[in-house]
């Protein structure tokens, strides 16, 4: 008998705190709701509103609407929160690069569906905390918290690292390439040029013979825009010495902006521009006619300067 007198005083406690729920959710006006729902959603609106709405809403309603007091401060915390989280996932990045980026991405996305269940929980007239903004920060969530943010951090470096070292042995590649072929090229030259000199002293011409100017053929040495650019960025001294006066055969560029007197353009490499290009022969300012800007190109020519800040100029002899 007591049990089913305590049972049922049990049911009635329940159905009483659910309709004292229904009532106070009803008691609350459309006023107050929206009020709520503009103190967590105003800086959705291009930015417009951050802190600052949901702190003027707060002083507005403190002791007059509870309602949208604790909405308000709900919001104005998480606000003022997000703060400190964007600078240290900004100066991350600037060290850690893409992937920290994505968990910024990632940290706002989830920012976004609170502030929007938050606006859900308003217009029902119920209250809504934000997590880890509930008053009860334990010590259990605080490391929590903290471990997450530990594991993004690192594993963001780990990348960064790990990207640093490949592009490092791209650069380094590709400098030893260019070495190979600029000696390869230069032995037979050399040879060429002894036996010359060993023919013109053993056997000397009885008479002088008209001379002919005769175009030697150039060679070129294949390198990529890319890589060039990586080059210049990883040690501009070591380009230089590498790059400067070379017969070089550019790939992998895209054709910037372009001067209006057709002698000279730039030769972009992803986003960037820092391989400024100079005609030279009527061959490539006619076929500079052909292209428009953002057009994939190759370019014939030789390296003339090699700078950190100004990059590379090129004198253009051909272009396909």
């Amino acid at each position: 008998m007591d049990n089913e007198n305590l049972s049922k005083t049990i049911d009635e406690a329940l159905e009483e705190s659910a309709v004292s729920e229904q009532n106070t959710s009803n008691d609350v006006g459309m006023k107050e709701k929206v009020l709520a729902i503009v103190a967590h959603a105003g800086w959705l609106i291009a930015g417009m509103g951050f802190i600052l709405l949901p702190a003027v809403i707060y002083l507005y309603a403190d002791k007059k609407l509870p309602f949208v007091a604790k909405h308000a401060k709900q919001a104005l915390k998480i606000q003022v929160l997000s703060i400190p989280v964007a600078l240290v996932v900004m100066l991350c990045a600037s060290f850690a690069g893409a992937l920290m980026i994505g968990y910024g991405v990632l940290v706002l996305v989830g920012l976004l569906i609170c502030c929007l269940y938050a606006c859900y929980k308003a217009l029902n007239g119920e209250e809504y905390n934000y997590p880890l903004l509930d008053g009860n920060f334990t010590q259990k969530k605080a490391m929590i918290a903290g471990g997450v943010l530990f594991f993004m951090i690192t594993t963001a470096f780990i990348s960064s690292s790990g990207d640093k070292k490949d592009d490092d042995s791209k650069v380094a590649s590709t400098s030893s390439s260019v070495a190979k072929s600029s000696s390869s090229t230069n032995k037979p030259e050399s040879k060429a040029e002894t036996n010359t000199e060993t023919k013109s002293e053993s056997k000397p011409e009885p008479a002088p013979a008209p001379k002919s100017k005769a175009n030697p053929t150039v060679t070129y040495e294949e390198v990529s825009a890319y890589d060039m650019m990586a080059a210049l960025e990883a040690n501009p001294a070591r380009a230089k010495s590498i790059l400067l006066n070379r017969n070089v055969k550019i790939t992998g560029g895209r054709l910037g902006f372009i001067d209006s007197n057709g002698d000279s353009f730039a030769l972009q490499s992803g986003v960037v521009t820092n391989i400024r290009c100079t005609i030279k022969t009527k061959e490539a300012a006619d076929a500079l006619l052909n292209f428009i800007k953002g057009d994939p190109i190759t370019v014939y020519g030789k390296v003339k300067r090699v700078g950190e800040t100004l990059g590379y100029s090129i004198d253009v002899t051909k272009l396909e």
